[in-house]
């Protein structure tokens, strides 16, 4: 005779459980809920570069990696001066530093070591000026807010007009003469960066004797124009010979003739050395002869720049004309 067993309804299931002990029934204990296994979180950053709160999205799972409804599991911070936990249990970083996330419900503990890194400055110039056919990577010097610097990040750079300046990464590429404006963001931070690109049109040694002048012709547009005479008396360099009239090296003016006192009249002071700058063909102003001079002029049409020395010696410089926006 076979012997069968029935497996147990659910009526005698309900009555296995309401035997439970009454302890057991208050602490709300349900024998067939899941177990809770493991505790995940969001994904964050590492380093954190902002004060922004991020989402935590605390969930525990049961064995088979499902989420458990209705478990939120507890977290606190250490130090608790590096970052916080929000009043809707996010997390936000407070100052430099590593921070400790304990992660906890009931006998389960997570443990996550993060840095905090908020920046606090971008270090960036007031403005901007590149040349066409000299790029160059962009300086800045992000720092938190105890002015120490904050390696590891690399900024978004955006440049209004990418017509007039190309932006690779860090990388500037100027293209054409104008105006621009950067935008660099890092971390919760964001600040605009005036940009100016010039063209170098010329770069000139001068060397000009008494009355002897020199032109250049110049297209329509807008210039930049500097001047700077270099000083004159530098020192002769050692075992250079002695300028026609002046002693040698280390001797003395020989002696007046006794009884006879030498004198001279007064000379003239002579005129400082200087350049003069003249235009033909525009309306731009002439300035007067002066060891720097500095213009900016633009011109509607083509015209002609001319430098003379008005004075009695040579003189030397270096003259730069950029076109400007």
């Amino acid at each position: 005779m076979s012997t069968r067993t029935r497996a147990p309804s659910a009526a005698c299931a309900l009555f296995a459980l309401c035997a439970l002990p009454p302890s057991l029934a208050c602490m709300g204990f349900n024998p067939f809920a899941p177990k809770p296994t493991t505790i995940t979180h969001a994904a964050l950053p590492d380093p954190v570069f902002d004060s922004d709160p991020h989402p935590l999205d605390l969930q525990v799972l049961d064995p088979a990696g499902k989420v458990i409804p209705g478990l939120t599991p507890s977290v606190s911070t250490a130090p608790a001066v590096t970052a916080e936990i929000t009043a809707d249990g996010k997390l936000r970083c407070l100052q430099s530093g590593t921070v400790n996330l304990q992660i906890t419900h009931g006998d389960l503990i997570k443990s996550v070591d993060l840095r905090c890194r908020p920046v606090a400055t971008l270090g960036l110039p007031a403005q901007l000026r590149l040349t066409i056919g000299s790029p160059r990577e962009l300086e800045w010097a992000p720092a938190d807010a105890a002015g120490q610097p904050v390696a590891d990040i690399v900024p978004e750079i955006t440049a209004q007009d990418d017509a007039v300046l190309r932006v690779r990464g860090l990388r500037l590429q100027p293209l054409a003469v104008g105006t621009t404006t950067l935008t660099v963001r890092a971390g919760s931070l964001q600040q605009q960066l005036p940009v100016t690109v010039v063209r170098a049109f010329l770069t000139e040694n001068l060397v000009l004797r008494p009355g002897e002048g020199l032109s250049w012709a110049m297209p329509e547009g807008t210039y930049e124009i500097s001047v700077e005479l270099r000083t004159p008396g530098s020192p002769a360099a050692p075992g250079s010979p002695a300028a026609p009239g002046s002693p040698a090296p280390g001797a003395s003016n020989p002696p007046a003739p006794s009884g006879l006192a030498l004198t001279s009249p007064p000379a003239d002071p002579a005129p400082p050395p200087g350049v003069l700058l003249d235009w033909t063909g525009s309306d731009c102003p002439d300035l007067p002869p002066a060891p720097a001079l500095q213009q900016t002029c633009t011109l509607t049409r083509p015209a002609s720049l001319m430098l003379q020395n008005p004075g009695g010696q040579a003189i030397t410089g270096i003259l730069s004309i950029y076109q400007v926006p």
